[in-house]
């Protein structure tokens, strides 16, 4: 057990130094990819017309998600 536990200790150990790092960077994308966004659709009508928008929503749909657990995550631990 006590390797286990060890083991256990280091991945938390990980996990937490690695977090704001992640939440960090993460965040940087997202605003990169906002400015990107408002390049390429130059109208809000756009983001539901456009190959280009209909895309950016279908990634939102997924790295939103994936963002909310991070940060719940990251919270978590702090």
């Amino acid at each position: 057990m006590g390797v286990v536990a060890d083991f256990g200790a280091f991945v938390a150990e990980v996990v937490r130094r690695f977090s704001p790092f992640a939440l960090v960077t993460t965040s940087l994308l997202m605003l990169t990819g906002f400015f990107n966004a408002h390049r390429f659709l130059h109208d809000a009508g756009a983001l539901f017309t456009s190959a280009y928008g209909l895309t950016l929503l279908i990634k939102l749909a997924l790295i939103v998600p994936a963002f909310a657990a991070g940060f719940i995550n990251f919270r978590s631990i702090r």
